[in-house]
């Protein structure tokens, strides 16, 4: 008689007689369900920052595999450098450049997006509500993940209100640590086009295990999901953070990659080499879109735009790191939505990986910025203090936006003067607007 094997916790054959716990190659289905054998380190801020994440010996193990991880990234002149996959030639521009996309909507949009099944993850956040109803006008379906469809928070629940119930939107809340009901959804709601905007933001997020769980760990759940899926292609939503303190200036994506500040940049950084992996085992098209701070109606109500407005709307005092010398590339929202529509219909016949700026190109301090956002709420810029430089802030972001230019055609051109107003024009108002059409 045939003996039983005893279950394991696959699911399948129980661990072989003296196989110790988290033996490489092991895909755990309790805790995060992670992969080790492939370096994927989402502990790497374990070594870079000393935060006990616990005891579980998956942590533990993982140490090793990040510590080379980061070692690859900070001896690599350039992340290209860290892999063999070789980009493809750009395709020719799909269009010229248009003067205001808002009031035109490109040639062929409707026609490439119409009944076009899409997957946003993240599709509750800024990035994410606002890509959802730009592909919902054009005519796409749009399954939306996100880790809960309600919330307290008013913003939040503003871009939710604005989604629910609208035609071909379908909302599913799931946790993208959970490998198992990923696979069930995306086997019945699967999409010609992933677009990967989940993440804990915030290169001053205060909880470093969340996000490396989140940014990293969720990242590889959701391409070991994507895996048995019919899928055309993945864009991935990195930071500008990634540079670190790199130079000269404008960024390049092929240029120097210095050493990533925060642990926020490094689990974006090794976010960047999950998909390049994914793409040399599958062949699939992949772009890396590295975008650079982002602003407008409806974004996270903890970044500078909105604290800033908050503060002068109170009458607060506000300090500025650096004595407000730092410099950031400003990229309205309207403008990050388009670049992510336009590099999804330029790399459908693709086969490629390619990695691109989404930026404006200009860079203004945020002394400057602060004056521009007063002026335009109309309340004077009076009880500033000059602070210390923080050391998690790069000096100064601009992005190089050639690569853009040259694969799409076009390049976020919102001035920040008309980014501010359209802002302050949705802080000024009374209530919600959900008039937009269903």
């Amino acid at each position: 008689m045939a003996k039983k094997r005893n279950k394991g916790p696959r699911g399948g054959r129980g661990r072989r007689k003296g196989a110790a716990h988290g033996a490489p190659g092991e895909v755990l289905t309790e805790g995060w369900g992670v992969d080790y054998d492939d370096h994927f380190a989402f502990i790497a801020g374990y070594t870079a920052g000393g935060v006990p994440f616990g005891t579980t010996w998956e942590e533990h193990y993982a140490l090793e595999n990040a510590e080379a991880d980061l070692r690859s990234l900070e001896a690599s002149a350039s992340i290209e450098d860290l892999t063999a996959t070789a980009e493809p030639p750009a395709r020719p521009p799909v269009r010229g450049p248009i003067e205001d996309r808002r009031a035109r909507e490109p040639r062929g949009a409707f026609r490439f997006w119409r009944k076009r099944r899409v997957v946003v993850t993240g599709a509750a956040g800024f990035i994410g509500a606002a890509l959802s109803e730009a592909l919902l006008r054009r005519g796409a379906r749009v399954v939306g993940l996100d880790r809960a469809w309600s919330a307290t928070e008013p913003v939040r629940a503003e871009r939710i209100a604005r989604l629910i119930g609208r035609r071909r939107f379908t909302p599913i809340s799931v946790d993208l640590k959970s490998v198992k009901r990923l696979r069930k959804i995306l086997a019945r709601h699967w999409g010609s086009v992933v677009f990967h905007l989940a993440a804990q933001p915030g290169v001053r997020h205060p909880d470093v295990s969340e996000t490396y769980r989140d940014n990293l760990v969720g990242t590889k759940n959701l391409l070991r999901a994507l895996r048995r899926d019919p899928l055309r292609q993945v864009i991935f939503a990195s930071s500008s953070s990634v540079y670190g303190g790199a130079s000269p200036l404008p960024l390049r994506e092929d240029g120097i990659i210095g050493t990533p500040a925060s642990h926020y940049a490094r689990s974006k950084l090794l976010g960047e080499v999950a998909l390049r992996r994914f793409h040399a085992e599958t062949g699939l098209p992949v772009t890396v879109t590295r975008l650079f701070n982002v602003y407008g109606p409806r974004g996270r109500p903890d970044t500078v735009p909105l604290l800033f407005a908050r503060r002068l709307l109170a009458g607060e005092p506000i300090t500025l790191a650096a004595a407000g010398t730092v410099e950031r590339d400003f990229t309205f929202i309207d403008d990050v939505v388009d670049a992510l529509v336009l590099l999804a219909e330029a790399a459908d016949d693709a086969r490629g990986l390619a990695t691109v700026n989404v930026g404006t190109g200009v860079r203004t301090s945020i002394s400057d910025f602060l004056a521009h956002l007063a002026r335009h709420l109309g309340v004077p810029a009076s009880s500033v203090h000059a602070g210390l430089a923080h050391p998690l802030d790069a000096p100064v972001t601009q992005a190089d936006t050639a690569r853009l230019l040259e694969r799409v055609g076009w390049r976020p051109d919102t001035a920040l003067d008309r980014g501010l107003a359209e802002l302050v024009a949705w802080l000024r108002q009374p209530e919600p607007n959900y008039d937009e059409p269903r």
